[in-house]
């Protein structure tokens, strides 16, 4: 898997369910942002 350097990442549907903790911690690890809340727009 690449790094997603840079990358912005959202949570929905079933890997909402996912402790958000534990993918807010990989992915900063991996220079990435998580973002909570995307709305339904988001492609």
């Amino acid at each position: 898997m690449t790094a997603p350097a840079g990358a912005v990442f959202g949570t929905i549907g079933a890997l909402a369910a996912f402790p958000l903790r534990l993918a807010a911690r990989e992915v900063e690890r991996q220079h990435g942002q998580l973002r909570r809340g995307v709305t339904r727009r988001t492609t």
